[in-house]
């Protein structure tokens, strides 16, 4: 950690769209971070959802015997 401190980020031009003065800065924007938590619910109850009403419309004994 001591030797990447050590590397002066103003010296690279991309990093310059992270730095503060000089600092890594870091800022939460409540709107976006509560999109990307409902988009990540939605993909998570659709990637759920979608193969459990699948599997819910297979006969069980069919299921049962059939081998992948």
């Amino acid at each position: 950690m001591i030797i990447a401190s050590a590397i002066p980020l103003e010296a690279i031009s991309i990093f310059k769209l992270f730095l503060n003065d000089g600092h890594l800065s870091f800022r939460v924007i409540p709107g976006s971070m509560a999109l990307n938590i409902l988009i990540v619910g939605v993909l998570s109850l659709l990637a759920a959802w979608l193969p459990a009403k699948k599997a819910s419309q297979v006969d069980p004994a069919h299921a049962l015997r059939t081998q992948y």
